[in-house]
């Protein structure tokens, strides 16, 4: 009814698009990663959003996504050909380069941090928390008063993450901070005042945390999987997320200098790769091809 109300011309929606259609549609269609990793993701998720998501897709007029690796999938899953289908990348907002020094020591201050490793993201199982705990708790890492936090809700129950944890000791689990939610404001100066920041997820359609803890200047241990592996200018930084032994000697020898990662010269590529000016440039320039106007 809006759309007909207003007499709007094309419309832009996420994954979904309303059941009739009543003008021309784009569809930013993130990630299809049920069908790739099934084993991660309920039953009941999978089959509604596939249905859902296929529709839509095939449906739109003009077909976004935001990596390679989902284009392809999109293409393989849905039978769209490749060429109907356009990246738009995520950006990271400006404000991640510049954090007052006040409301990091705020954040600190808040949660008792000094010394700690950042993971953000939602909690589910391809997020793959559970090998940054085994990594910390192998590392006794608690014993060198470094501490390990989450800042993200459980979208999804983590069966296995959470036996394990349970049958941490006391000890260790209150050095294993999880906080659920965050002002914009205080994200941004969790991340600023992390000593490592890790994203050890199995799976992504993008991944923008890892760009997010760049921009703000920290250094950054990536997982190499899936979207992710367009982000090679984190060289010493790549690892695959199911290897726990690489995953515990990256911490390890970044915590013992032997190796330092050029955050600087990261954080310059991430700015000039995924801007929201250039993006959203690119963003316009297609959607006026496409429909010429």
């Amino acid at each position: 009814m809006i759309i007909k109300n207003n007499e709007i011309d094309i419309a832009h929606f996420q994954y979904i698009a309303p059941l009739y259609k009543c003008c021309k549609e784009i569809i930013t269609t993130h990630d299809i990663l049920f069908r790739d990793f099934p084993q991660l993701f309920p039953f009941s998720y999978r089959i509604t959003k596939d249905i859902f998501f296929k529709h839509s897709a095939r449906r739109a007029d003009l077909l976004f996504t935001v990596s390679e690796y989902s284009r392809a999938s999109l293409s393989k899953y849905y039978g769209i050909n490749m060429d109907d289908i356009f990246i738009t990348p995520n950006a990271v907002s400006d404000d991640f380069y510049s954090v007052p020094g006040a409301e990091v020591d705020a954040i600190k201050d808040k949660y008792h941090l000094n010394k700690y490793i950042l993971y953000v993201s939602r909690i589910e199982p391809r997020k793959n928390h559970i090998n940054l705990v085994k990594a910390y708790v192998n590392l006794s890492l608690w014993n060198q008063d470094i501490k390990l936090v989450f800042v993200g809700k459980e979208t999804i129950p983590h069966r296995e993450y959470n036996r394990f944890y349970n049958n941490l000791s006391k000890e260790i689990q209150g050095n294993i901070i999880t906080i659920s939610q965050l002002a914009y404001k205080n994200l941004l100066a969790i991340y600023k005042g992390c000593l490592l920041f890790v994203y050890p997820s199995i799976a992504e359609g993008f991944g923008i945390p890892p760009l997010e803890a760049a921009t703000a200047g920290v250094t950054c241990l990536c997982s190499k999987n899936t979207a992710m592996s367009d982000f090679d200018f984190f060289g010493d930084g790549f690892f695959d997320p199911l290897n726990i032994n690489e995953l515990e000697q990256k911490i390890h020898d970044f915590l013992n200098g032997a190796f330092k990662i050029d955050t600087s010269s990261i954080q310059s590529i991430v700015h000039k790769r995924y801007n929201w000016n250039t993006i959203a440039d690119n963003f316009l320039k297609t959607i006026k091809t496409k429909f010429q106007y």
